[in-house]
């Protein structure tokens, strides 16, 4: 441990036993973690362990690749996957982020999702991740807004099968897997967007504007014409008192 002080000079050796330190600590968490409840303190340590692993930007050898896995095999078997790399991808139908209570570690928060996984049904499997996908729909806060975003989303996460919690429902407490994890991908939903080939151009909008302003011009001078001609067989020229003077030559036949 005095050697952890320096990393340069930590011979193979010591290497190895730190290694074999730290799997002792995580066999040691991993034991404390309880399935059917909400969680707990004492499952702290596996939990920010799980955080650290997911954060940390070193190779390892030893770390397997996350496998994908259902509901119903996170569900029903929560201590066979318990600390395993999974991989969930489905549609994310709610979300909210919480505060973090206070750590040593600097977590300020998670972002929550309510995710069904694409083998069918309507259980969800809860996702906590640290941070949300760059140019995704922003998510309100549990603790400040008390409300949570609908979403129909579809995603990817990659990360550690925690536990069966027990989470609040609608229709009272409820079970769902939980697996603190980042987001490996997210499919945004298409928008209605008018493709380059298919916008007017601005030649042909100026000459449609120029047709329709000369069609309504040449209707309005029809009509004109049309009431001269009904109105000039009695037009007054002049009008004085007791007389009114017509100019019979404009008379029509």
């Amino acid at each position: 441990l005095e050697a952890t002080s320096d990393p340069a000079s930590i011979t193979r050796e010591q290497r190895e036993h730190l290694e074999q330190l730290q799997r002792t600590l995580d066999e040691r968490a991993l034991g404390q973690i309880q399935d059917n409840t909400v969680l707990r303190p004492a499952e702290n340590d596996a939990w920010f362990r799980f955080w650290e692993r997911l954060q940390s930007n070193e190779p390892s050898s030893t770390t397997p690749s996350p496998q994908a896995a259902s509901y119903v095999q996170l569900f029903s078997q929560p201590s066979e996957y318990r600390g395993r790399l999974v991989k969930v991808r489905g549609q994310a139908r709610l979300a909210y982020h919480v505060r973090a209570p206070k750590n040593p570690f600097g977590l300020d928060g998670y972002y929550v999702f309510a995710v069904i996984p694409e083998e069918g049904g309507d259980n969800p499997v809860i996702v906590y991740c640290l941070e949300a996908p760059p140019g995704f729909p922003d998510i309100k806060d549990r603790d400040v807004d008390r409300e949570t975003t609908p979403l129909r989303e579809t995603m990817e996460f990659e990360g550690f099968f925690f536990k069966r919690w027990v989470y609040a429902s609608r229709g009272g407490p409820n079970l769902a897997p939980l697996v603190l994890a980042r987001v490996s991908a997210w499919t945004p939903r298409p928008t209605l967007v008018m493709a380059a080939d298919e916008t007017p151009k601005r030649g042909t909008m100026i000459a449609v504007l120029v047709t329709l302003a000369a069609l309504a011009a040449g209707f309005s001078w029809h009509v004109y014409r049309r009431s001269q001609w009904k109105h000039s067989d009695i037009h007054p020229r002049s009008a004085s008192k007791g007389h009114v003077s017509f100019n019979l030559g404009e008379v029509q036949p």
